[in-house]
């Protein structure tokens, strides 16, 4: 199977357990970035740790926490919803113990850690805000950050590669220009007008300002990505998805703008 094939292939099926999965109904719309939150957490500490032991496991078990949680009281199994604060306490609490208890390396471990927290383990709870917005589920709204962020990489990718001559940041990832960050953020507003006009935004301003947000830190998130992978000299986060690399790869952008997006959205 040449490339392209093996390419357009995995991405029709992934847009189809996406579509599906969001859109079926809570339960499987939870299922479905539990998985995806979990593959992000063990493909990065296979990036970060040369060997997995139980401390890998327990930064995958403490990043997923939040999100586990948050999904369980939405779905009714557990009557308890702690908040953001609760959470930054008890992950502070954790890391002193941490330390306390196993100073053998800990604070390399321990930063991994709480980096894996912040960076994906967080971003994937406030993803359970947008979702659950005012107490219901809101499959719609979901799919249009989904949207919103593929307009921003989709626009990237087509002004960039005809208009790309200025160098965004050269020393992350070579192939960004300014032109194209450019575009994918007018692609972006734009897909927020048209989001809107589907009934899926509330407002105009919520589509268009949710399009200039996924555009400006779709593409930080997806810097991150490309910083990270350079430190450690690898070309993809994991091979799960064929000729697409990772599940972090198609997700550096999403999780690290789902804060912004619930930001706007709850304040």
């Amino acid at each position: 199977m040449n490339t392209l094939m093996q390419r357009s292939l995995t991405a029709l099926l992934f847009g189809i357990v996406m579509i599906g999965g969001i859109w079926i109904g809570s339960i499987t719309f939870g299922l479905l970035f539990l998985a995806v939150a979990f593959m992000c957490l063990w493909e990065f500490f296979h990036l970060v740790s040369p060997t997995f032991s139980w401390r890998e496991g327990a930064g995958i078990s403490l990043g997923l926490l939040p999100f586990a949680w948050e999904l369980a009281f939405q779905l009714s199994i557990v009557p308890w919803q702690p908040n953001l604060l609760a959470w930054l306490l008890l992950f502070s609490l954790l890391t002193a113990l941490i330390l306390i208890l196993h100073p053998d390396k800990v604070f390399q471990q321990t930063a991994h850690s709480t980096l894996a927290t912040a960076y994906l383990g967080l971003p994937f709870y406030f993803l359970l805000k947008i979702a659950f917005l005012n107490g219901a589920y809101h499959p719609e709204l979901v799919f249009g950050i989904l949207l919103l962020t593929w307009a921003n990489d989709t626009g990237a990718y087509f002004v960039g590669s005809r208009f790309g001559k200025r160098k965004l940041f050269p020393s992350v990832s070579p192939k960004k220009t300014w032109e194209g960050t450019i575009g994918g953020v007018l692609f972006a507003i734009l897909a927020g007008w048209g989001i809107y006009g589907l009934g899926w935004f509330d407002s105009l301003q919520d589509g268009l300002v949710l399009g200039a947000i996924v555009g400006i830190t779709g593409t930080v998130g997806d810097l991150v990505e490309s910083s990270l992978k350079r430190s450690f000299q690898v070309k993809d986060s994991g091979s799960i998805l064929p000729g697409h690399g990772g599940v972090l790869d198609r997700f550096d952008s999403f999780v690290f703008l789902l804060p912004w997006v619930a930001g706007y959205l709850l304040l």
